[in-house]
């Protein structure tokens, strides 16, 4: 249907008066090359047309740039060529259409591709349509590399391959047929993968991975060349790190990899990042408890725990120790982030104090305001920025009391 659209997209009698006819040797051969798949000939040819103010060259140009017919695909380049057509001859309008069609058929074979597992030709038919800025392709370039389908740039494996095709938790018929696959398919294969940090010490890390061992809280061992930068490794990080493929685990050992060395962070994907929101929340409510918690110690604990026996003010400090909790009972969404990047949220907990010593305990329901700033700096911790105010303690009147140690 196309080629009938480029065949009948001449005016004869306009082409004749501007540019001396539709039957143009050089249109025709570079039209004869396009159609024999001869595109470094209809790309040469076509250039020449293009100086000589023919739009035919322009329209050849235009297919063969957001098709990735001879050379690398490239849609902006394809507008550029179909809104010149469209200014030297306005008969070519429906050029810029038929650029715009291509795009689409393109990102919608990358995602039929991606369906089927075929990741590396949804890569390639998605790139193009990425780098232009289209949407869709973006997100599922976005998914192919940071959802580690492919490999990153100077990797020999993607993590999915290496999970899917010789990992520790791979199933093969004997024991004997894993070995031989491991060692033929992965062994040795310099890699790139992202993965979060669940321990790290001098000389090895421990790293989470997805897809991951359902039962163990690492799926890799990476035995480090060099002490790695720790800031990178504090907390549940999730870092870019490189190393060569060296011992396959089993379901419930992790692999390893050798010459490990840590990148950097690595760049979280799409459903990683929806997850932030509510990850930031927790975490302010943490802090909020927390301080909640010492302020409650302070100044609102039951009158009871401050009288003891002198028989159990005699024990030693840890058998005398209190037990004492605060624990939010609100939901979440009673915290709400402020328009200016901090945090506010008046919620309900419930101080417990407990005594083993007294055999006697507390529940009390409180009610507290918890304010967080937004950081001002990147080395602001959530403590420093978060106030808590108590509102009310009421201690219910029923608790649990025994014989005294």
């Amino acid at each position: 249907m196309l080629r009938s659209i480029y065949k009948n997209s001449c005016v004869c009698l306009l082409a004749m008066l501007i540019l001396g006819g539709c039957s143009d040797d050089s249109a025709e051969r570079a039209r004869t090359a396009y159609d024999k798949y001869d595109f470094d000939l209809a790309w040469n040819l076509a250039l020449d047309l293009r100086q000589k103010g023919n739009p035919v060259g322009l329209e050849l140009l235009a297919l063969m740039s957001v098709q990735g017919l001879g050379r690398d695909a490239d849609i902006g380049l394809a507008y550029s060529l179909a809104r010149e057509a469209t200014e030297l001859d306005f008969t070519y309008s429906w050029l810029e259409e038929v650029v715009t069609q291509h795009v689409r058929a393109s990102i919608a074979a990358a995602q039929d591709a991606f369906d089927r597992g075929d990741y590396s030709r949804s890569l390639l038919l998605a790139m193009p349509g990425s780098d232009f800025g289209e949407d869709r392709a973006v997100s599922l370039v976005e998914d192919l590399v940071l959802g580690q389908y492919v490999p990153h740039n100077e990797s020999e494996l993607a993590w999915r391959t290496f999970w899917r095709e010789c990992s520790g938790n791979t199933r093969f018929d004997t024991p004997e047929e894993a070995v031989q696959v491991f060692n033929r398919v992965c062994a040795g294969k310099r890699v790139i993968w992202d993965g979060y940090v669940i321990r790290s010490a001098r000389d090895n890390i421990k790293i989470k991975m997805a897809p991951g061992r359902a039962r163990v809280r690492h799926d890799l061992i990476v035995k480090l060349l060099d002490e790695p930068d720790y800031g990178f490794l504090r907390g549940r990080k999730k870092i870019r790190f490189s190393g060569i493929v060296e011992v396959r685990g089993d379901e419930s050992k992790p692999d390893q990899l050798s010459n490990g060395h840590v990148i950097g962070l690595a760049p979280l994907t799409r459903a990683e990042r929806s997850q932030l929101p509510n990850i930031a929340k927790q975490d302010v409510m943490s802090i909020c408890q927390r301080l909640a918690l010492e302020k409650l110690e302070k100044d609102h604990m039951p009158e009871w725990s401050q009288n003891l026996s002198p028989e159990i003010q005699a024990l030693s400090e840890e058998a005398r120790a209190l037990f004492v909790r605060a624990g939010i009972i609100s939901k979440e969404d009673v915290f709400q982030k402020m328009p200016d990047g901090g945090w506010k949220g008046r919620f309900e907990g419930q101080l417990t104090v407990h005594s083993r010593a007294a055999y006697k305990g507390t529940s009390s329901l409180f009610i507290a305001e918890c304010a967080v700033a937004p950081p001002r700096k990147a080395k602001d911790s959530l403590e420093s920025l978060a106030k808590v105010v108590i509102i009310s303690v009421v201690e219910p009147e029923d608790s649990y009391s025994g014989s005294p140690r």
